[in-house]
């Protein structure tokens, strides 16, 4: 049976140690999702509960049930990307049957009230007796609050209604686990108490920010996306959950879905992970509305579809990967604009949107030195394993599959003490067989572990909201860098900083690639 629970449970040994399964199986895991007759017709209500739905039942263990009260069923008001069904429910029972998740999902069934943990009202509705958050969003607003309702906009933006359900989502996540609060090792768990108003149009949280509607149709120019997992696909996902968009759009990404990537991709389900769909032609499906936007489909790793890109291709580029030398790589081509995002085991996320010569470059961020993880990686792993660390660097890098002269090789070489260690075998990637021998390769976390799943995706979200804003308000883009945590106290005070190019990178100080974005973009 295919595991889709395998890197939420990795993240939960990481977070509460080896006895996590014995702590949270003692809590109540269950979920509320309420949704008013008003709300399941108003289009934003309908995204931020077909959006939230998709997150929690990806969550076990740590939702195994979800009650969801919806009392009027209405026709899809608006566009909500994959998935067969013309009205909500029916677009929701469907969704849950091609996920096939371990958490359960009952529709209008008479719950055990003591058995909820915590609830998410979308609209109106009644105390209940069980902590819990209310959720709205207004334009580029995402509300959430522990006290009452929260107003939803007759007005589709994908980019505050889907934030807000994963702000939804994170206070659930703190809610079910606040019972075990001392157990958990690194991080200080803080659900919200009051109201929070977040822009994602300019990360203010005053709630008296600009906020713009968006027009029927968007004009996106050219994008080129670097990377679909959880990050990419959530952008990608988000800008398809637009009402109408125009332009041309590449995808590049070598790999196939994996079932224990489920728990984080909100694009696939457990048909694509059965018939290993590359990541491409998942993210392809979810334009397929749009009659005015161009698809372009690049299943190989960066440095091969390099030969198909021209320079509109790197007007803007949306890096979703999770390699520095990938990372270098890109900025090697001066894109005009480099959309960049991270985040972390413990809920932090993080977005950047780079301009060489203003903010630092991907090579200030990650510099080759003595210090770079892929490089002491590939060293350890040539050491265990056979293979050049060359070969190793290229293997990682692209997330590759094994040939049959690396197999035979590796048989040959391998030289692990450790009788658990498996082998890779032919035709298996990377990752794949990295994440199938976890805890038993005593090797350096690339990027900072296996990160909580739903903080990529809230970065991919922002990162879809910097593409939109880039041609319709080119005036309030991101300046520099954005973060914030999902799991502590989200904090009101971090505001969008900027960082400047550093005066030692070898490479935007360098006047030949100074020559060249500015010959490129005319700067």
């Amino acid at each position: 049976m295919m595991d889709q629970c395998k890197r939420t449970n990795s993240n939960l040994k990481n977070l509460i140690g080896e006895n996590w399964e014995s702590l949270i199986s003692q809590i109540p895991r269950s979920v509320l999702i309420r949704i008013s007759p008003e709300a399941s017709m108003n289009p934003t209500g309908q995204m931020i509960t077909g959006f939230t739905i998709n997150m929690l039942i990806r969550l076990y263990p740590v939702v195994s049930d979800i009650f969801l009260e919806c009392q009027q069923d209405a026709p899809i008001n608006g566009h909500m990307p994959n998935w067969q069904g013309d009205t909500l429910l029916k677009k929701i029972e469907s969704m849950y049957k091609e996920i096939q998740p371990k958490t359960s999902l009952l529709i209008n069934t008479k719950e055990q009230q003591n058995e909820i943990s915590s609830h998410i009202t979308i609209g109106t509705g009644e105390e209940f007796n069980k902590p819990g958050i209310w959720v709205g969003s207004e334009n580029w607003l995402s509300n959430i609050s522990s006290l009452g309702p929260q107003p939803l906009s007759p007005v589709i933006n994908p980019v505050g209604a889907y934030a807000a359900a994963t702000l939804a989502v994170s206070e659930t996540w703190k809610r079910i686990l606040l019972p075990i609060q001392n157990k958990v090792l690194s991080i200080r768990i803080t659900p919200l108490n009051g109201v929070m108003n977040f822009s994602t149009f300019d990360y203010s949280m005053s709630g008296a920010s600009d906020n713009p509607q968006l027009p029927e149709e968007i004009d996106l120019n050219r994008i080129t996306m670097i990377g679909l997992g959880a990050g990419g696909g959530a952008a990608a996902y988000t800008i398809a959950s637009l009402s109408d968009a125009k332009g041309k759009v590449t995808l590049i990404d070598p790999d196939e879905v994996e079932a224990s990537n489920l728990n984080r991709y909100v694009y696939a389900d457990r048909h694509d992970a059965e018939l290993k769909i590359k990541k491409v032609q998942c993210i392809k499906k979810l334009f397929k509305k749009f009659g005015s936007l161009k698809i372009r489909e690049l299943p190989v790793p960066y440095l091969s579809a390099q030969a198909n890109l021209n320079i509109e291709d790197y007007r803007q580029v949306v890096a979703a990967v999770d390699n520095r030398k990938t990372r270098r790589e890109i900025q090697y081509q001066t894109p005009e604009v480099i959309l960049d995002a991270a985040a972390t085991e413990t809920g932090d996320f993080f977005i950047w949107r780079m301009e060489f010569g203003q903010t630092e470059c991907m090579l200030c961020k990650h510099p080759e030195n003595h210090e770079d993880f892929e490089k002491i990686q590939a060293e350890q792993l040539s050491m265990a394993f056979g293979l050049t660390p060359k070969i190793w660097l290229r293997i990682t890098g692209n997330n590759d599959m094994f040939s049959e002269i690396e197999v035979e090789e590796i048989r040959r070489s391998a030289t692990s003490s450790n009788p658990e260690v498996k082998l890779p075998e032919l035709g298996q990637r990377f990752q794949e067989w990295f994440q199938k021998n976890c805890g038993r390769l005593e090797l350096p976390e690339i990027e900072g572990g296996i990160p909580i799943p739903f903080a990529p995706v809230m970065a991919g979200i922002l990162q879809a909201g910097e593409v939109i804003k880039r041609n319709l308000f080119p005036d309030s883009v991101l300046n520099g860098y954005y973060w914030n945590t999902l799991t502590a106290r989200f904090n009101p005070h971090i505001k969008p900083r900027i960082k400047p190019p550093s005066k030692e990178c070898c490479f935007c100080q360098d006047k030949v690639f100074i020559e060249q974005y500015n010959r490129r973009w005319r700067r």
